[in-house]
């Protein structure tokens, strides 16, 4: 296992960061409670701009995984591949998750990477200096760990994009302050 130390090195990413979890949290509450599954933690990932090729585009985000009670961080490596319409260029990006474990059997036990797996489904997003985003994904990690559905997305740029995509996480290593 790999240790990773992931410092955003902007004010202002840290701050679309933090406004993208609580956007994230509040909107996805009374949706976690009705799905199966017991709160586990939240993702939170971090991305370059870059420019839409109009049907196709791909994006890379560092992501952060920190469970409930903050003992467990830890990276990953977030690849968000769209086909669709994808119109612009964007600056930074930030995307919030919450994350669910399995409803019978989660003590509380998590095993290093558990969130690693393909994720799909639908996302949207428009930008006029600044914007939002949502994505409705739906998978599960290796260990039965999965993201809840909504996600929401805050970037910086002038875009519109709306299609079909996927969402592989790739686990870097445990974050060490």
């Amino acid at each position: 296992m790999t240790t990773a130390n992931l410092d955003p090195d902007r004010p202002r990413t840290r701050r679309a960061a933090g406004l993208a979890a609580l956007l994230a949290l509040s909107l996805a509450a009374g949706a976690a409670e009705a799905q199966n599954g017991v709160k586990a933690g939240t993702l939170t990932c971090l991305g370059e701009g870059g420019w839409g090729a109009i049907v196709t585009s791909k994006k890379v985000f560092e992501c952060t995984y920190v469970s409930v009670d903050g003992n467990v961080k830890e990276a990953y490596q977030g690849t968000i591949r769209k086909v669709g319409i994808d119109i612009g260029m964007t600056d930074k990006s930030a995307l919030a998750w919450l994350v669910l474990g399995p409803e019978t059997g989660f003590t509380g036990d998590y095993l290093p990477g558990a969130l690693a797996g393909e994720y799909r489904g639908v996302g949207a997003e428009a930008t006029l200096g600044t914007g939002v985003g949502a994505n409705l994904l739906f998978g599960e990690g290796d260990e039965a760990f999965r993201l809840q559905p909504v996600s929401v997305q805050m970037q910086t740029g002038l875009s519109i994009a709306a299609g079909v995509q996927t969402m592989s996480l790739d686990f870097v290593g445990v974050v060490t302050n």
